[in-house]
């Protein structure tokens, strides 16, 4: 025994089966997004960025003046 629907009614049901799985969607979406870190915590401001550069290469420049005389002293 076929089940013959029509033209509208298979529309239908299309368009209710694609609501259901959405709304399921949503809701698992909004489960995992209560137990992780939205990925907007990850985003570095450029500028701050730059600036922590800018500053490891200004410590890295002093911790090299500093080894450059240790090995001064060492070597004579």
């Amino acid at each position: 025994m076929t089940l013959q629907l029509s033209e509208k009614e298979r529309v239908e049901s299309v368009f209710q089966s694609e609501n259901e799985f959405n709304s399921k969607l949503k809701a698992r979406s909004f489960i995992m997004s209560k137990y992780t870190i939205p990925y907007s915590y990850f985003k570095i401001n450029s500028n701050a960025k730059n600036k922590a550069k800018i500053n490891n290469i200004e410590k890295l420049s002093e911790y090299s003046e500093e080894f450059k005389n240790i090995l001064k002293r060492e070597i004579m």
